[in-house]
């Protein structure tokens, strides 16, 4: 019944607008050529066609029960904010490792820049306070041998672990080269411990 109720109230509509369009056709004939005319009627048309479409949209819609459950989107992980800042900061810039503290949303990143390697904090509003620069030849041949970047390999662990933070991610190269994630729940507890290749 609903969906009868609705139809006739878009035909309506349709129509009143279809007469609209042919009043304001024939006004723009007498006072300009016959172009502005079929432009009118062209639209007219086309809002016709988008009503009845409108309508079969809203009586599938109606009558067609969900059959998907939406599942909530979890929030972005902030870690992501930090690494836009140090990369800004930064530019030629390849993170080695990011360690979230414990009790707030702050960060502590090493960054190899050119034969480098600083030892940053970022805090939770994005303000960046270098710590330590040293040049530890390891850590910058690893970062330059690295293809895949720790925004990526954090990327990777959160699609296998949606509900995660970051915890912690190091370039480690005990055996291969390899990303290696620490992942915590939302209340701050150990959730899962991912590694994921580097190249």
């Amino acid at each position: 019944m609903t969906s009868r109720l609705i139809t006739t109230t878009v035909l309506a509509l349709s129509s009143g607008l279809v007469l609209s369009a042919c009043s304001s056709a024939e006004d723009a004939t007498t006072e300009d050529t016959g172009t502005d005319a079929i432009t009118v009627t062209s639209t007219a048309a086309q809002d016709t066609t988008a009503a009845e479409s409108t309508v079969a949209e809203t009586t599938a819609a109606e009558t067609t029960p969900s059959s998907v459950e939406e599942i909530p989107t979890p929030p972005a992980d902030p870690v992501f904010a930090a690494i836009d800042e140090v990369l800004a900061e930064y530019s030629n810039g390849i993170i080695i490792d990011i360690d979230r503290e414990d009790d707030r949303n702050a960060y502590d990143i090493e960054v190899v820049a050119g034969d480098e390697v600083i030892d940053l904090e970022v805090d939770p509003d994005g303000n960046i306070r270098e710590e330590e620069r040293d040049n530890d030849g390891d850590d910058v041949a690893k970062a330059q041998s690295a293809s895949v970047t720790a925004a990526e390999a954090i990327r990777q662990a959160l699609d296998e672990q949606p509900e995660g933070f970051l915890d912690e991610v190091e370039l480690d190269d005990d055996r291969d080269l390899s990303w290696e994630i620490d992942l915590d729940d939302a209340d701050g507890r150990d959730l899962a411990e991912l590694s994921f290749p580097a190249n």
